[in-house]
């Protein structure tokens, strides 16, 4: 028998919504046009409609580039820069962006799988942050620095993870207080984003405090 507080615990969570800022930062940390149209509940008119704008980019990058096969190491590693790709382009709503999504991702060549460490998530991060310095009027100017916000709070958290594992690092690593540092000044760059799909993500990933 289910007792009184379990079961007003379980009617409190039927049909409850997502939390739409949640949504918002999973689709721009990690939403690589692989999974249809998004569709995001209880999100602001101004925040709902560069959502609708986001997935019919993905619409058309789908279109126009067929997602490679992923059933091999190379594969994945291929699937994944196509995915990365994909979210660079349907983030912008301006001409250019496929050859400059391409050239981003072609150059970064992101890790496929993190496995829980702070280096894939730390060289995404430190590519972010230099890439908007080098291009500070691009057509990802107004989302990377929720990305490297977000990616910086990711090594962050993984500095800590390695350090109770007793991890060692390599002469470029960062360290923890200087993750920190980056991710907190990329984040206030993020809140005053001209973008209000990427504003609202940004207030999750202040509000939450966590890299998912």
């Amino acid at each position: 028998m289910i007792g009184p507080a379990i079961a007003l615990a379980l009617l409190a969570g039927v049909g409850r919504q997502p939390d739409p800022g949640t949504e918002v930062l999973k689709l721009l940390a990690f939403g690589w046009c692989t999974e249809g149209r998004s569709r995001i509940a209880g999100a602001p008119p101004e925040v709902a409609k560069r959502v609708d704008e986001f997935a019919s980019r993905c619409d058309l990058f789908r279109k126009e580039n067929a997602k490679p096969r992923s059933d091999s190491g190379e594969g994945m590693a291929a699937a994944a820069r196509w995915g990365y790709e994909g979210r660079l382009f349907a983030v912008t709503n301006g001409g250019g962006a496929d050859a400059s999504a391409r050239d981003y991702v072609e150059t970064l060549r992101p890790c496929y799988e993190w496995e829980g460490y702070s280096d894939c998530p730390e060289r995404e991060a430190v590519f972010a942050d230099r890439y908007l310095a080098r291009h500070p009027d691009g057509p990802f100017a107004a989302y990377l620095p929720l990305l490297g916000a977000h990616r910086w709070f990711c090594v962050a958290e993984a500095y800590e993870y390695e350090a109770k594992n007793h991890v060692r690092h390599g002469p470029g690593a960062v360290g923890l207080q200087e993750a920190r540092r980056r991710w907190k000044a990329d984040l206030a760059k993020a809140l005053r984003s001209p973008d209000p799909l990427v504003r609202f993500g940004a207030e999750a990933l202040q509000q939450t405090g966590r890299c998912f």
